[in-house]
């Protein structure tokens, strides 16, 4: 399976990637919910930046044990939620 790389809309670029590993906690109306690993991309012109690169399953949810302590300490780095 190939994957492209995301295109900034605005300058009509590839975007770079500025980070592998990324952390975003997807929510469930208020509580979090799933731990997925993703990559951030960057457009070197603009600056603009997405999350892409979202496996096929989390790395966590909220029925793992310790779950909300590994998301706590994502948020003491870098961490996204959605």
């Amino acid at each position: 399976m190939s994957f492209h790389q995301p295109i900034c809309c605005k300058c009509n670029k590839q975007m770079t990637c500025y980070k592998n590993g990324v952390t975003a906690v997807e929510k469930a109306g208020n509580r979090d919910y799933k731990a997925w690993s993703t990559d951030k991309y960057k457009c070197d012109i603009c600056g603009a930046e997405v999350l892409t690169g979202f496996g096929n399953y989390p790395m966590m949810t909220d029925c793992d044990e310790n779950f909300q302590e590994f998301v706590e300490m994502k948020k003491k780095k870098e961490y996204y939620s959605f």
